[in-house]
């Protein structure tokens, strides 16, 4: 069960350093040299972070107007995620794959082949297992939080949040 936990390919967070790595290498080489290169800046950074990824972990963030603190995905989230999202599970897919390699359209769709006979649970479980293998520390609640949102699935995002309460019997 440990090895299916365990990704089969660089997690973004280490592609990006490995970027950021050859960003500096090359504007060190640069400077060396002293020839100012296009190709540096082509590189869409404008400013080199010393180590690690240049985006700073988001500590809250706000919905509905309530700041919530931002946490890595947990498998209860993704359990929930996959039983409730239904249909719209590769909207949210391809929202995520805006800021994840490991979601581009044509493993949607071969995960939406792969999975048809499980049902629509399991291609969403699936869909979520590539995004927190891929993502890491950066598979955050708050990163699901705003795919769900930009799809109009915000009874999802309440019900992660646990803002449903069982109140309906008023």
């Amino acid at each position: 069960m440990l090895f299916a936990l365990q990704p089969d390919r660089l997690r973004d967070e280490e592609i990006t350093e490995l970027e950021e790595r050859l960003k500096s290498l090359i504007l060190h080489q640069n400077i060396n040299n002293n020839m100012p290169s296009k190709d540096c800046m082509s590189l869409n950074s404008p400013s080199l972070p010393s180590q690690g990824s240049s985006l700073s972990p988001q500590v809250t963030f706000l919905f509905q107007g309530q700041q919530f603190d931002n946490r890595m995905l947990t498998p209860d989230d993704h359990q929930k995620f996959a039983k409730l999202v239904s249909k719209k599970w590769k909207q949210v897919g391809r929202s995520l794959q805006k800021n994840c390699r490991a979601l581009r359209d044509p493993v949607i769709d071969n995960l939406a082949h792969e999975y048809d006979r499980e049902g629509l649970y399991e291609q969403a479980y699936q869909m979520l297992l590539r995004f927190i293998q891929s993502e890491g520390k950066k598979a955050t609640i708050a990163r699901l939080i705003a795919a769900l949102e930009e799809n109009g699935l915000t009874s999802l995002s309440e019900e992660l949040l646990g803002l449903h309460s069982n109140e309906d019997d008023s």
